[in-house]
């Protein structure tokens, strides 16, 4: 299952963990892994 549409948006200020494929991770793990994501579409979609 495809939950790239997570990543395109950020998380309310109260959030402190996120289910993702049935693992819990913390906020500052999800900020990570959205600006890893974030630099590799860049990557990709430069001309």
């Amino acid at each position: 299952m495809n939950h790239d549409y997570l990543f395109e948006t950020d998380l309310p200020d109260g959030v402190k963990s996120v289910f993702l494929n049935g693992k819990k991770i913390s906020r500052a793990e999800f900020l990570e892994r959205q600006k890893k994501l974030r630099k590799k579409k860049e990557l990709k979609f430069e001309p």
